[in-house]
């Protein structure tokens, strides 16, 4: 069926009146429920436990200082948590809320791209279409970073090309280059996303004319200048900037079996991933307006609604075609492991694009149900569950992080006489990070106690706090630092480390009468001691 009938195809006379969708929730309405549910999030999140996960304990401790470039990631979300330190401080707050805005954004950028390709009282659920990939499930569910904030940037990067091929414009090509350079400063896969989206741009005629109309040069020109700090970052620091993505992404390859062997790996790794990446969208849509959508004939859009384009069904097709090439020579090059969450930004544009192709009627009163109640119901499932988690871990034995007794924790530290100012050495990320919401003016470094870099790193930090004459505190929680880890910050011998030492048992938030309390340690060398061994 070819999709210009979209815009040439009379409506049938004979044919009984369809109750508009414009019954359903206006733009302004749907943002005012994504409003409502993101600050409910932030108020649960804030109730649930003042502990952090990996991402946010991340975080929490790059966004210390500025920099232009922390790790593995871009460096645009801990900008973004910078910000919002220095507006609620260092908390779960500040965390929730970036969290929050970004969701908001995110729905927002969706629906402004849905308003570009079709009638506007379509778009709201077009875009709360994009709910429905499971990654947008897990990014509501847990504690997220940057593949929320890619997300979101690729949002706002689609709205912003789609308007552009519909009404270009100098301003316009400035936004989109902005838009490119945040993506790639929010997550290296965006580089696939906006690739394969300018070909596919660029291999139809319409919006080659409209890509290249004058003032396009601003867009690349603008991203790289904005890009070009960031890259020089990256060549210096390649070793430690690429080492985990490229392990994540050979993890499983075959050291004898060959070249095949490893492409059928990362082929199993893919297709099923592909597959559950846009299953659960598409058996939705016919779940809520029926198997005939697929071949439903076209309709002429109401009068005053913004008739879809002819090239987006192509547009749509070839972008998609040529992300699932881009993956394929990813396979092909030895990539044996992919990630849904790696995928997610690829394909999410298909929920907003796909739904203006194929919802070619105005969706009845039932299935206007279906689908938005749906969406609600979902969205509650996801306010819920993190909860309803916290709760089941701690009865069922096995406490997570959230269960951790923070408030026990820096009331004990407190106690042994930490003043709340002095250097903190944490065994992991996750403690670090929670331990610098408790203790905001402090500088927190965490050094990894399961490897030879985390007993450098701690050696370091600690001679500097030495040099500095301050004091210092090494923590270690829920797992047993080895005795290394604590010999490494010097001045005691490996056999005297136990001494040294205060250990306690805290009960974890939840925890029933008969579960192990979490084992905590720590070594307190208040400032007038740390003088006192410089001397030495």
């Amino acid at each position: 069926m070819a999709v210009s009938a979209l815009s040439s195809t009379p409506a049938d006379p004979a044919r009984p009146a369809v109750p508009p969708f414009a019954r359903a929730p206006s733009m302004g309405a749907a943002m005012w429920a994504v409003v409502a549910w993101v600050t409910a999030y932030a108020l649960v999140r804030v109730a649930l436990s003042p502990a952090l996960k990996w991402d946010y304990g991340e975080q929490m401790l790059w966004s210390q200082q500025l920099a232009w470039g922390y790790g593995a990631q871009p460096p645009l979300y801990t900008w973004l948590q910078w910000g919002a330190n220095a507006l609620f401080g260092p908390s779960v707050l500040a965390l929730a809320a970036v969290k929050g805005w970004l969701i908001a954004l995110t729905m927002l950028f969706w629906m402004l791209a849905a308003r570009v390709v079709m009638p506007a009282p379509w778009a709201p659920a077009a875009a709360l279409g994009t709910l429905l990939l499971p990654v947008s499930l897990w990014i509501g569910i847990r504690d997220v970073t940057h593949t929320l904030l890619v997300s979101c940037t690729i949002a706002a990067f689609w709205w912003l090309l789609l308007r552009q091929l519909r009404r270009p414009s100098l301003g316009g090509f400035v936004a989109l280059g902005v838009a490119m350079a945040a993506a790639v400063l929010s997550k290296y896969n965006a580089v696939l996303v906006i690739g394969a989206a300018a070909l596919a741009a660029l291999s139809l005629a319409p919006t080659r004319r409209a890509l290249l109309s004058r003032g396009w040069p601003w867009a690349p020109w603008l991203a790289a200048a904005l890009l070009a700090p960031h890259a020089a970052w990256l060549l210096g620091h390649w070793d430690m900037a690429s080492a985990d993505t490229l392990e994540k992404l050979h993890r499983g390859a075959h050291a004898s079996g060959g070249w095949l062997r490893d492409v059928v790996t990362g082929l199993a790794s893919l297709l099923p991933l592909l597959l559950a990446t846009l299953l659960p969208w598409a058996l939705a849509l016919s779940w809520a307006f029926g198997r005939g959508i697929w071949r439903r004939a076209a309709l002429q859009p109401a009068a005053g609604d913004q008739a879809p384009p002819a090239w987006l069904g192509a547009l749509l097709l070839r972008h998609v075609l040529l992300v699932l090439g881009g993956l394929l020579v990813m396979v092909l090059l030895g990539a044996t492991r992919f990630d849904g969450r790696w995928l997610h930004p690829l394909l999410a544009c298909v929920p907003v694009l796909g739904f203006a192709w194929w919802i070619r009627q105005p969706p009845d009163a039932r299935a206007r149900r279906r689908w938005l109640g749906l969406l609600a119901t979902l969205a509650g499932v996801v306010l819920a569950l993190p909860a309803v988690d916290t709760w089941r871990d701690a009865r069922r034995g096995a406490p997570e992080r959230f269960n951790w007794p923070v408030d026990a924790m820096a009331r004990t530290l407190r106690y042994a006489g930490y003043d709340g100012r002095s250097l903190i050495v944490a065994n992991h990320m996750t403690l670090g990070g929670t331990l610098r919401t408790v203790f905001p003016a402090a500088r927190v470094v965490a050094c990894d106690a399961s490897d030879d870099e985390g007993l450098v790193c701690m050696a370091r930090a600690v001679q500097g706090a030495r040099r500095a004459r301050q004091g210092w505190l090494l923590v270690s929680a829920d797992h047993e630092a080895p005795r290394e880890w604590w010999a490494a910050a010097g001045v005691i011998e490996d056999a005297n480390v136990g001494a040294l030492l205060q250990r306690h048992w805290l009960a974890y938030r939840g925890a029933g009468p008969h579960m192990v309390p979490m084992r905590f340690d720590f070594r307190w060398q208040p400032p007038a001691l740390a003088v006192a061994d410089t001397e030495r």
